[in-house]
Parts: structure tokens; sequence; C-alpha cells
């Protein structure tokens, strides 16, 4: 399974993206929602990992765009600050799911291969 991870904090990109390779998935992370959006135009993923609150472009605006251009690529929203409002628009949006941060790495594993399945 390919998988692109768009996240600005730094750390917790590098740190989640090194464990998902460990669970022998193949990873490419983004700090920028912009060049994320670039990569996803240029190369194939299976599911997209996506933060909610980030600078510029925030995760509901590259949902749109993501579902703008891929309909059928499965997203998963994570966010660290929670709102039902954000978690609804998200699901409305087409949003595969939408998670809390942090989060065990098996349950963002887990979901990642049942959305892979199910698209």
């Amino acid at each position: 399974m390919r998988v692109l991870v768009i996240d600005d904090e730094a750390v917790f990109l590098d740190t989640l993206v090194a464990r998902l390779k460990l669970r022998g998935l193949e990873v490419h992370g983004c700090q920028d929602a912009g060049k994320g959006l670039d990569l996803l135009k240029s190369q194939p993923f299976d599911v997209v990992v996506l933060d909610v609150s980030m600078p510029e472009i925030n995760g509901l605006e590259a949902l749109e765009m993501i579902k703008k251009e891929k309909p059928a690529l499965p997203v998963i929203l994570l966010t660290g600050h929670a709102s039902l409002a954000s978690a609804a628009r998200g699901k409305q949006m087409g949003a595969f799911d939408y998670l809390m941060k942090p989060l065990p790495i098996d349950d963002l594993t887990d979901r990642i291969e049942e959305a892979c399945q199910k698209f």
C-alpha cells in the first residue's frame, strides 16, 4: 500500500512515516499541503492521511481539492483539535475517517488497510 501523509508538525510527521514504514507500508511524507497535492498529481497513492489544522491550506481545503481530482481516493483526517463540526464536515466532504491525535499506530494502520480494501 502506498500512503501519503501530510502534516505540518515535522516531528509527528517523521515519527508517523517511520512507524508506518516499519509496518511494511510504502509511505511518503509532506509537511505542506500544497506539496502533498502536487505529489498526488505525479504519483499514485492508495490512501492519504491528512492533518486538519495546517497553515495556508488546511486539511478540509486539501480534502476538497483531493476529492475533485481523485474522488475515489480514501482520505483519513487526523486532528489534535477535534470538533464535531469539522468531523461532520470532513465526513460530508468524503473523508473515509476522522481520527484524534495521538492515536495508537495499530489503530491507524487498521484504518489504512480498511480504507484500501474498500476502494
